[in-house]
C-alpha cells in the first residue's frame, strides 16, 4: 500500500510536468507557477471544507506542514530554479535528484529510520536512472560559462527536497490528515513565494490572455495537489526511507508521457532505456520491501 501511493505520487508529479511542458508552448513559466500553484491550492481548500473539521488547522501539526511548504515546494524550488540559471538544466536536475539520499540520511538521524542495504542499493538505482533520464530530457546544452561553487545551488535544493520529507513525516505523526497537511503546505508556499521571491531568470510578465493555458496549467496544479495528497497518505503509513526513492520515479513518468504524446518533441535514446531499465528495478525492490 506505500509502494503504491508513493509511486502515484510519482505518476501524478510526472504528468503535471508533462502538462507544463504542454502549457509552456502557449504561456511562459511565470504564468506556469502562479497558476498551478493556485489550482493546486484552491482544490483541496474547497473539499476541505465540506469534509475536514477546521479545528484540524488549529492543531500543533501544522507548524510541521507550513515549515514544509516553505522548505520544499518554496526554498527547494527556488534554489532549482537559481541552479538550473547558474549550471543549466542537464547538471541541475540530475544534482536535485540526490534528493531520496538526503532524504533517507534525514530520515535515518531524525527519525531512527533504518537503512538497509536493500534499500539503500535500490535507491541508488533509481537515482541513477532518473539522473540519466533527466540529463537526456534536458539536451545537454549550457550556454554560459558557470563555477563549480555554483552546484551548491541545485544540491541545496536537494538537500531541502530530502528534508521536507521528515518534516511531513512528523507532522503526519502527530496529525495523520493527508487533506490538511496539502492545504496547509500549498498555501504556505504559494504565500511565500507571492511575498519574497519571484521565478529567478525569468523576465517575463503575468500572461493573463491565453485561456488554453491558464487551463493547462491548472490541471497541472491539480495533478500536483494529488502527488502532493499520496505523499502524506503514504508517509502516514511507511518510513521515508521507501517513500522518498520512489517519489522519484517522477521523471521517468514525465519522460513515459512525453514520449507517447508529443513524440516530436522526444525521442528513445541509450541513457533512456538504460535510466528506465535501473528505475524499474530499484521500484521492484523498495515495492517487495514495503
Amino acid at each position: 500500500m506505500v509502494a503504491l501511493f508513493a509511486i502515484g505520487a510519482a505518476f501524478f508529479f510526472g504528468f503535471s510536468d508533462f502538462l507544463i511542458r504542454v502549457g509552456l508552448r502557449y504561456s511562459n513559466a511565470r504564468s506556469a507557477v502562479l497558476f498551478s500553484m493556485v489550482s493546486g491550492l484552491l482544490a483541496p481548500l474547497i473539499i476541505s471544507l465540506f469534509t475536514v473539521p477546521l479545528k484540524l488547522f488549529a492543531n500543533s501539526a501544522a507548524v510541521y506542514f507550513i515549515l514544509s511548504g516553505l522548505i520544499g515546494p518554496f526554498i527547494a524550488r527556488y534554489l532549482l530554479y537559481v541552479g538550473i540559471e547558474r549550471v543549466g538544466v542537464s547538471i541541475a536536475i540530475p544534482l536535485a535528484n540526490m534528493r531520496p539520499l538526503f532524504g533517507a540520511i534525514i530520515a535515518v538521524v531524525i527519525l531512527g529510520e533504518e537503512l538497509t542495504l536493500s534499500i539503500a542499493g535500490a535507491t541508488l538505482l533509481i537515482m541513477t536512472g532518473a539522473g540519466a533520464i533527466s540529463s537526456e530530457r534536458s539536451g545537454g546544452q549550457i550556454e554560459r560559462q558557470w563555477s563549480r561553487r555554483d552546484l551548491i545551488f541545485p544540491i541545496l535544493a536537494s538537500f531541502f527536497y530530502g528534508l521536507a520529507y521528515v518534516i511531513r513525516k512528523l507532522g503526519m505523526n502527530t496529525l495523520p490528515e493527508p487533506l490538511v497537511a496539502v492545504v496547509l503546505q500549498n498555501a504556505a508556499a504559494l504565500l511565500f513565494l507571492l511575498l519574497i521571491a519571484p521565478v529567478p531568470g525569468q523576465r517575463q510578465s503575468m500572461d493573463w490572455r491565453n485561456t488554453r493555458a491558464w487551463l493547462i496549467f491548472s490541471m497541472a496544479g491539480l495533478a500536483a495537489f494529488i502527488a502532493h495528497y499520496c505523499i502524506f497518505y503514504a508517509l502516514d503509513l511507511g518510513q521515508v526511507v521507501i517513500i522518498a526513492p520512489l517519489v522519484a520515479l517522477n521523471p521517468f513518468f514525465s519522460l513515459l508521457l512525453t514520449g507517447v504524446f508529443l513524440r516530436m518533441v522526444e525521442r528513445v535514446t541509450w541513457k533512456i532505456v538504460l535510466g528506465s531499465i535501473f528505475i524499474v528495478g530499484g521500484t521492484v525492490v523498495l515495492t517487495m520491501l514495503s
